[in-house]
């Protein structure tokens, strides 16, 4: 683009004189040189590394032929305070980019990569996400995101992503890292203060989120912190899937009676692991339930909640909503 087509303005020159005593180069015309256009197009993208310093970003930049200056740019950024805002990425390039026009992309992750946006429902395990996962991304590989988050089950968050075409299974299992604990940073006070452990209510929500509905979260957790509380098998079925891919319908004599670490019939506490990654709802029930006189709980054929205080009322409640 030729110079006298690319008007600055007084703010950008202002910038530049900033620029211009940051780099020692003497001049503003010099200063406002360096942070036009290349003259040439260089690379069609660049790739910002996660982590990467303003140094480094301005590095990449330079070597792709998209800046004039790597120094000038890196100056830019100091003055201009943006060294912790350089959003890392892949970033298309477009005709007639200077170096400030790059520093206000990389400081609004404007990549114009078209995304692809994919939806992790709450209650999904990390099996069932790596499946829709390696459908929605051409490079993204179910086995190494399942070897990458091997002891992770429950701390992958689930929620809407928008996603590189290219991203991979590194990538993605950062970002569900990622936002699990940027969402559960409003809770960090009463999980700090509450009598039960991160891992323990993480467990329990994620049974909640598979054995409740929306409404009855913190209903089903106070049930099931009491029978802990008082030594009682949970008795819950949700294990059982994850476990043996069966649920409710399928289940066997053999099944309940099993050895099986999941299973909650036989078994004291809480499983081994949570069972799926729950939502925020379900993990607040599980740090708030509520308090109520229910051991007992059933989902009846209508998809409504039952609740019981004794075993014989539970038993009622099996032949009238479940037989």
């Amino acid at each position: 683009m030729p110079l006298y087509r690319y008007h600055l303005g007084a703010r950008t020159f202002a910038v530049a004189a900033r620029v211009v005593g940051a780099v020692g180069l003497g001049a503003a015309l010099a200063g406002g040189f360096l942070l036009l256009p290349p003259l040439t197009q260089g690379a069609a993208d660049v790739e910002i590394a996660a982590g990467a310093s303003a140094r480094a970003a301005a590095s990449a930049l330079a070597e792709a032929g998209l800046i004039r200056s790597a120094t000038a740019f890196s100056a830019l950024v100091a003055v201009t305070g943006s060294a912790d805002n350089i959003a890392a990425g892949r970033y298309l390039a477009a005709p007639g980019e200077g170096a400030i026009d790059w520093l206000r992309r990389l400081r609004n992750a404007d990549t114009r990569v078209p995304m692809v946006e994919v939806t992790l429902r709450e209650g999904l395990d990390r099996r069932r996400m790596a499946a829709e996962l390696e459908v929605a991304l051409a490079n993204f590989e179910a086995t190494e995101f399942l070897s990458l988050t091997e002891g992770e089950e429950g701390y992958l968050f689930p929620d809407t992503y928008r996603f590189d075409p290219d991203a991979d299974a590194a990538l993605v299992a950062a970002a569900l890292r990622a936002n699990f604990n940027r969402r559960l940073e409003p809770l960090a006070g009463a999980i700090a203060s509450s009598t039960r452990s991160l891992g323990d209510l993480v467990n329990m929500a994620s049974i909640v989120e598979r054995e409740s509905t929306a409404e009855a979260r913190a209903t089903v957790a106070g049930i099931l912190w009491r029978r802990l509380d008082d030594r009682m098998a949970l008795q819950v079925d949700a294990p059982f899937i994850y476990s043996i891919g069966r649920g409710t319908a399928d289940l066997t004599v053999a099944d309940l009676a099993s050895d099986d670490p999941y299973n909650t019939y036989r078994n004291l506490g809480l499983p081994p692991t949570p069972i799926c990654s729950p939502g925020l709802e379900a993990i607040r029930a599980a740090l708030w339930p509520a308090e109520t006189e229910y051991r007992y709980f059933l989902t009846g054929k209508d998809g409504e909640m039952y609740y019981a205080e004794s075993f014989e009322g539970h038993k009622r409640n099996r032949a009238k909503y479940l037989d």
